[in-house]
């Protein structure tokens, strides 16, 4: 088998892996928000609370929200999770 035919089956290889992952993680998505939990993206909570990305990055590595993953770097932070912080905001810098 010559290199050029090998890098071919390897790269429809990968290009399946990558499809295949990323449907899993959507249908992981469509799931939950079936069982009613609205799921934000990082931008949308910064919005909604008007931090910066690096004060939620803070408040998750000190445990204060936690987001679920869908991926290598792919999170979801729930609604619930961001409305109760909306009530702490003020003790939270």
């Amino acid at each position: 088998m010559n290199f050029d035919k090998m890098l071919e089956e390897w790269a429809t290889k990968v290009a399946e892996m990558v499809f295949n992952r990323l449907q899993e993680n959507a249908q992981q998505e469509r799931e939950q928000q079936q069982q009613g939990e609205k799921l934000l993206k990082a931008k949308e909570v910064c919005n909604l609370l008007g931090i910066s990305p690096q004060t939620l990055w803070r408040w998750r590595n000190r445990g204060l929200i936690k987001p679920e993953k869908y991926g290598d770097n792919i999170f979801r932070y729930r609604l619930a999770d961001v409305q109760r912080l909306q009530g702490m905001k003020g003790g939270l810098k």
